[in-house]
């Protein structure tokens, strides 16, 4: 019995190297590979829209993947699982897939925005496109953490 129980052991362990570990995509434009499960660490390395990482651990809203050679925590809003189930009942085929589920679940492409400016012309999108290349570096979002007092913020 305990023999079997080792094996058994020693099958879960080894899962992720037989083939058996959870794979998961990024669903956002750039997913941070960080060394610590925190907002706050080091970004080993940023890994782009649609990347597949392997699911190592998990720990909390925090799963430690692998990405090419590459191992790092990445926080689940980041993620999505690579087989999308569409509700039961709703018969698709195969013209949708979970690149288009994710795409549909962050808002306009760029054709359909592109289209819908022309129709609205009255409106401004300046500070929109002004806020999309608004780039903020791990230095700086620890810097302004520091000064912070985040002990008053609903949880």
């Amino acid at each position: 019995m305990k023999k079997k129980l080792a094996l058994f052991g020693a099958a879960l362990l080894l899962s992720p190297a037989l083939g058996f570990a959870t794979s998961l995509m990024v669903e956002v434009q750039q997913g941070q590979l960080r060394s610590e499960p925190t907002f706050f660490s080091k970004i080993i390395t940023n890994v782009g829209y649609h990347n597949s990482v392997t699911v190592l651990e998990e720990r909390g809203p925090w799963r430690l993947v692998q990405f090419k050679q590459q191992k790092g925590w990445m926080h689940i809003s980041a993620l999505m699982s690579s087989n999308v189930k569409l509700n039961a009942g709703l018969s698709l085929g195969d013209s949708i897939s979970s690149k288009d589920v994710s795409l549909a679940g962050k808002g306009f492409t760029k054709e359909v925005e592109n289209a819908f400016r022309k129709q609205h012309s009255e409106l401004s999108f300046a500070w929109v496109d002004k806020m999309e290349k608004v780039k903020i570096t791990s230095s700086e979002l620890e810097k302004f953490a520091a000064g912070s007092d985040f002990s008053t913020v609903a949880r």
